[in-house]
């Protein structure tokens, strides 16, 4: 719905659905769902996705509290909830400081699991990211109905997690002597998933990716720039835009990329789409139909 807080003292002006379902042929409302007012960071920004899971439809919301819900399709039940932040991230700050983030991606369903990425405000600069992967197929055994990765324990083989979701989670703290602070940074993309490999951006400009199946990088290219934008992957090929104007061009698959670039001169936020061999870009000011 868009719902969140006021600006100026930074809270929620009522408890408004987070997510209606609406009959499509009637217009009336079938149920919705609230996040809590109180924990919402920013605002409710994120497009639900359905998925049948075990014969059954489950409507993914991914929360401006930084949860991730699994809702019955039929009646919008919480069938499970998931923390995509860390329990020992300090509050989330307007400006940045705050380590807790909250959601602006599409959860991405694919194989049973679900992909989802946190973030901040683009305004509030740069910092420390996760990506996860969670087994939505997996009854929650606990009365709150909660997958999320027990005392931060983020290694899905632990023994404290063998109740959660988690597949993996990639991000994190870097080692010592790395040219980042972190692996993975914040971003506002969705992530696309082909051939075995995950392809997510993050705000400051890197294109990360990653194993299906184990969460392990194969490989990270910086844009040199900032971006906004999905990656979106077509005939092999991976494409993603930056605030620069750029569109890279990238090979997709598990090899070192080398990329090529289109000049489009204006930033490109939202990812390009192909549709009958026309590759179709939105700079927010023009479409461009480029035709190789």
């Amino acid at each position: 719905t868009g719902h969140g807080v006021d600006i100026g003292n930074g809270k929620c002006p009522n408890e408004a659905p987070a997510l209606v379902a609406v009959n499509k042929k009637t217009g009336k409302v079938v149920w919705s769902y609230t996040v809590p007012a109180a924990s919402i960071m920013r605002g409710q920004w994120s497009s639900p996705t359905a998925a049948m899971v075990g014969g059954r439809l489950q409507v993914l919301l991914a929360g401006g509290d930084g949860y991730l819900y699994g809702l019955s399709g039929e009646k919008g039940e919480v069938l499970w909830k998931f923390d995509c932040n860390a329990k020992k991230a300090t509050p989330y700050k307007p400006g940045g400081s705050g380590q807790k983030c909250f959601i602006v991606g599409v959860p991405v369903v694919a194989d049973g699991k679900a992909l989802i990425a946190v973030g901040q405000e683009p305004d509030d600069g740069q910092g420390e990211g996760h990506l996860w992967c969670i087994d939505i197929t997996k009854t929650p055994t606990n009365k709150d109905k909660d997958l999320s990765p027990v005392d931060d324990d983020f290694d899905p083989k632990s023994p404290k997690n063998k109740d959660s979701g988690l597949v993996w989670h990639y991000g994190g703290k870097s080692e010592k002597g790395a040219a980042r602070d972190y692996n993975y940074g914040r971003t506002i993309t969705t992530v696309a998933v082909h051939d075995g490999l995950v392809y997510t951006s993050e705000l400051a400009g890197f294109l990360h990716a990653i194993d299906f199946k184990t969460g392990k990088k194969a490989w990270e290219y910086d844009l040199q720039d900032s971006t906004w934008c999905s990656p979106y992957v077509v005939d092999g090929k991976v494409f993603v835009g930056t605030d620069g104007g750029d569109i890279y061009v990238l090979p997709a698959g598990r090899k070192e990329p080398m990329a090529k670039k289109i000049e489009i001169g204006q930033q490109i936020k939202v990812p390009p789409v192909v549709a009958n061999g026309v590759l179709y870009v939105n700079s927010g000011t023009y479409l461009y139909a480029i035709k190789p």
